[in-house]
């Protein structure tokens, strides 16, 4: 690592928050973000990189480390978390210890769904002669089940009490299974323990999501353009408005984020998600929609 990066601070955070690296981060994680600012001071400290996850706007902490973790590591992460309000936590380094893979598990356990640990290592391959390849490797993450927690002990919204996150696995495992009975276009993903279900289209600066809510008793199609070209992408999908309502009749809503680093677009529906007899309908609107956006001009017609 230190042949490559020779400076933690100097030369791994600077490449770690270019979009293209920053993106085998997000794949990592199963995540979408939007880069806030690096070395983000914290009293006498600095935080590595601090970001914003697209979707929800919580803080998400990134903490870099180019050896094995220690526990001053694990310190500054705990520190800086609870200093910049990071709900989002994602700890890289070369090497986890067992002990330290087990205290972010064990994070996991103790905290509610507004918090989430994340445990990666960096790896360099390189084939022959070709320039060392970053990969990383998710050794740990939030618990795929729910916590239990006390809700009327800790206020949560509703979309964070143990009943919904234990819905939300349930509800995009059935509907992955109607996908794979009515979909030759959209391909099925591994059920999702979020209230979010991301789909691929082939390119790196489009995401396309299903997303459902059950404090607003709402499901809803986001596509999401980001990267350097996504305010000048976006101006283009706009102006090709009557293209886009061809394919996709529901009204749909337009949001450019004002950090200007990504754009959404998004269309809903008012049902509500915990009424299992329901997810029938529910689940072949989302696929209409999905495959909508998947085939619409502007998906295929974004930069790469």
């Amino acid at each position: 690592m230190r042949e490559i990066w020779p400076h933690e601070a100097g030369n791994f955070t600077p490449w770690l928050t270019q979009d293209d690296n920053l993106a085998l981060l997000e794949d990592a994680l199963g995540l979408e973000r939007v880069l806030e600012a690096q070395e983000h001071e914290v009293g006498p400290f600095k935080a590595d990189i601090l970001a914003k996850v697209v979707s929800t706007d919580p803080g998400v902490l990134i903490e870099n480390q180019l050896e094995r973790t220690d526990q001053t590591h694990l310190g500054q992460v705990l520190t800086y978390a609870a200093e910049l309000n990071a709900v989002t936590i994602v700890w890289v380094a070369e090497d986890f210890l067992g002990e330290h893979r087990a205290t972010v598990d064990g994070l996991n356990a103790i905290t509610d769904e507004h918090f989430q640990f994340f445990g990666l290592e960096v790896e360099l391959w390189r084939i022959g002669a070709s320039d060392p390849a970053p990969k990383f490797n998710l050794i740990s993450r939030p618990n795929d089940g729910f916590c239990t927690v006390n809700a009327a002990d800790h206020q949560l919204p509703l979309d964070n009490v143990p009943e919904t996150k234990a819905l939300q696995p349930a509800y995009w495992s059935t509907f992955r299974e109607y996908l794979l009975a009515h979909s030759n276009i959209i391909k099925p993903q591994k059920p999702s323990p979020h209230y979010w279900a991301d789909y691929h289209v082939g390119q790196s600066s489009v995401n396309l999501s299903a997303i459902l809510n059950t404090r607003r008793k709402q499901i809803s199609i986001r596509l999401t353009i980001k990267g350097p070209q996504a305010p000048s992408d976006f101006q283009q999908v706009q102006r090709g408005h009557d293209a886009i309502a061809k394919e996709i009749p529901d009204p749909f809503e337009w949001r450019e984020l004002s950090n200007r680093k990504s754009c959404h677009i998004m269309v809903s529906r008012s049902v509500d998600p915990t009424q299992r007899p329901s997810w029938s309908a529910q689940h072949a609107w989302l696929h209409e929609q999905l495959e909508a956006f998947y085939i619409a001009p502007f998906t295929n017609g974004c930069s790469t």
